[in-house]
């Protein structure tokens, strides 16, 4: 729905779109950090992109151990799933992330403290990302699969799993209610479920980060529709005609 009303307004409007939204991070009920993510959908000739941002802070305990986590994600997306960069710092020992589309698949790039492995993956190795699950106009949503080959942005690892439907539900965020239809992705033992709006926003999830189950919640309620927007005016006025 977006990029069709970029790609009927965006000359006449002259300006692309920006959404943002912030995630609270709990660990345990406990308040350990928060997750900014900005989408930029760009219009062009060749169609509507998007390009995610996103920057995550975590200070708090996990288990017995402190951990300081950052991590900076950069996404391109236009028809594929996202090639995405993921740079990522905990307790000092960094970590990259790349998942780029190649003409035969996927090139995955993981490096440990400088040091560097690369793999080319048929396309059918993956189905969607992490990133993915980010962001609400992705033509990969869970609500496609029954069984999905889900990339972690956060340590390259693929993971295998089975999705459910959790049905539909609601969410109280800052006092509103928030209509959700849940899923849960099953894989090795752990489960991710992920709460959406019709309009593909992420809510809420619950996954497994670090070893440790980390629960994220918007801050706001996500930002309106495409089919609640208002539309801006193109002409300077409406002519009226007799009949």
């Amino acid at each position: 729905m977006i990029p069709l009303l970029l790609a009927l307004l965006g000359p006449a409007l002259g300006a692309d779109l920006t959404q943002e939204m912030t995630w609270n991070l709990q660990v345990d009920g406990a308040p350990v950090g928060s997750r900014n993510l900005t989408v930029k959908y760009l219009a062009s000739e060749e169609g509507t992109r998007r390009i995610l941002e996103s920057w995550t802070e975590l200070d708090g305990q996990l288990g017995p151990l402190p951990v300081h986590y950052r991590e900076r994600l950069t996404a391109h997306i236009g028809r594929e799933p996202a090639s995405f960069t993921s740079v990522q710092d905990t307790n000092g020992v960094s970590r990259e992330v790349q998942a780029r589309r190649i003409a035969m698949g996927w090139r995955l790039t993981v490096s440990n403290s400088g040091r560097a492995r690369t793999w080319d993956l048929a396309g059918n190795r993956i189905d969607l990302s992490t990133v993915d699950l980010l962001d609400p106009d992705t033509r990969v949503p869970l609500s496609r699969f029954e069984t999905a080959r889900l990339l972690s942005s956060e340590t390259g690892a693929i993971l295998e799993g089975t999705v459910e439907r959790l049905g539909p539900s609601s969410l109280i965020i800052e006092g509103i209610e928030v209509p959700v239809e849940g899923f849960a992705m099953i894989s090795d033992g752990d489960t991710g479920q992920f709460y959406y709006t019709a309009d593909g926003f992420l809510v809420r999830y619950e996954m497994v980060l670090l070893g440790h189950l980390v629960v994220a919640e918007l801050t706001e309620p996500p930002p309106v529709g495409v089919d609640d927007a208002p539309l801006l005016p193109i002409s300077d006025g409406v002519e009226e005609i007799e009949l």
